[in-house]
């Protein structure tokens, strides 16, 4: 509820790194979507107990259309949920520039689509991490390369998918790639 009321932030940095927080995204998710201004979201949470659903940070998120930077970092939790809302989210920050979703070690599940779409929509993407590992994550890595055909401003990507179910052929990752010159 704090959060809510703090309508005129442009920066919002939560770091709680291997602490015993627990709670819900949800009743954070709530707060965020009050932050229409925000240019910077840090949210670092890795080694805490927080549990909730993705689709409500991935709401909120479309409130936040002037995001430049949004890294949500939620190792080692217990966050389930779906990537298709987070996709869509995603997809109404067209002014980002950073993007880091590091959930390695939760219980995500979705289709990269969706994420797919979500990233094709920031061409001005710089630096790019997506860090799955231990998920539930499902999808063609197609799609993946072929949202990063867009980005061709990138110098630094990273992604890990380890653990999931990923399937589908390198060569269209490899031509998003080739587009990042």
């Amino acid at each position: 509820e704090g959060i809510q009321c703090c309508t005129q932030l442009a920066e919002l940095c939560l770091l709680f790194e291997g602490n015993k927080v627990t709670g819900e995204l949800e009743a954070l998710s709530m707060g965020i979507r009050s932050c229409s201004r925000l240019t910077k979201l840090l949210l670092r949470f890795q080694g805490n107990q927080i549990t909730g659903e993705l689709e409500t940070l991935g709401k909120s998120l479309q409130s936040c259309s002037q995001l430049s930077i949004l890294e949500i970092a939620l190792q080692g939790n217990r966050v389930t949920g779906n990537l298709d809302a987070l996709g869509e989210g995603i997809q109404c920050c067209t002014q980002l520039a950073e993007l880091c979703l590091l959930f390695e070690g939760n219980k995500v599940t979705g289709e990269l689509e969706a994420l797919s779409m979500g990233i094709r929509s920031c061409s001005r993407l710089t630096k790019l991490l997506l860090r799955f590992q231990g998920n539930q994550i499902t999808g063609e890595l197609e799609t993946l390369g072929k949202s990063l055909q867009s980005c061709s401003q990138l110098s630094i990507l990273e992604i890990a998918l380890q653990g999931n179910r990923v399937t589908g052929n390198l060569d269209a990752l490899g031509e998003g790639i080739q587009c990042c010159t």
